[in-house]
């Protein structure tokens, strides 16, 4: 049976334009059978809903912030989920790769620019890399993490999931680890996977850390520097709750800097390890 590649691309890239055609061709001339599914309209896939409310304990509701493309492309995905192939293709940067990573049950190469550091491949190496990796077809599993608001469940991230006040007032912090309370004053914090351990969460002042089993929490400069990075293990009952005198003040849950959800304050969050995983096909 022929094997099938889906491809995607930000449109907005002008190298990913140019260089989609080619991708396309190598591939077919590797035998794989290509659907441009960027270009597909998924009105004609019928009817779909997101969820667009917000949660506190009060209300008990979660809202989406994100454009009208992604909520509909996120309620297409147990569409998507069964679309039979062997591969999924995406090209533009670390951004593209991060969006469609959880759309699809299938293995992933990434084609990104110069800056890009998630991405297997770039604009101007992109050829031996998939080439390589298509011939020694091996597969790299990276954990992701969830946020659950009461029974209702987040988004994956890959990267990170970032907590933090959309109105810039430090926020008072109530942070429970394997039973164990912190109480601290910051801007935000950031829950990493040992991938996002390298980015954002590192920029913050984490340490970057390799083991998948393990969770980063870095604080979003805290008040006097009173809590410090940690790592705990990615089985370790994490739970946030966020203060506020304010009764109408939100704050922002940020999934892998891309998809945001408000929750009010004096709610608590969980962090915890997804069930689900990112397939990233290997590059020798």
């Amino acid at each position: 049976m022929k094997k099938r590649a889906i491809l995607h691309y930000n449109a907005t890239k002008p190298a990913a334009l140019r260089v989609k055609e080619e991708v396309a061709e190598f591939l077919t001339s590797n035998g794989f059978e290509v659907l441009d599914r960027h270009s597909k309209k998924l009105s004609t896939w019928g009817e779909t809903k997101v969820p667009h409310v917000t949660y506190s304990d009060r209300f008990r509701k979660v809202t989406y912030r994100m454009g009208a493309d992604a909520r509909m492309l996120i309620g297409y995905r147990e569409i998507l989920k069964k679309e039979k192939a062997d591969l999924l293709v995406t090209i533009g940067g670390d951004g593209t790769l991060l969006f469609y990573k959880g759309l699809y049950n299938l293995p992933l190469f990434a084609i990104g620019s110069k800056t890009s550091f998630l991405c297997q491949a770039r604009i101007d190496n992109w050829k031996p890399r998939l080439e390589r990796a298509l011939k020694n077809w091996k597969i790299d599993s990276n954990p992701m993490l969830e946020a659950k608001f009461g029974s209702y469940l987040t988004e994956a991230a890959m990267n990170e999931i970032c907590v933090k006040n959309p109105r810039h007032r430090m926020l008072r912090f109530i942070l429970k680890v394997n039973g164990v309370n912190s109480y601290f004053g910051a801007d935000g914090v950031i829950f990493s996977t040992a991938i996002g351990s390298s980015g954002y969460a590192y920029s913050a002042g984490g340490r970057e850390f390799t083991s998948k089993r393990l969770v980063g929490i870095v604080p979003v400069a805290p008040h006097r520097r009173r809590f410090k990075p940690m790592r705990v293990k990615s089985t370790s009952p994490i739970e946030l709750k966020i203060l506020s005198r304010y009764k109408h003040d939100v704050v922002d849950v940020v999934i892998d800097g891309q998809i945001v959800y408000e929750m009010g304050l004096n709610a608590s969050l969980i962090i915890r390890k997804s069930k689900r995983s990112v397939s990233m096909l290997k590059v020798k």
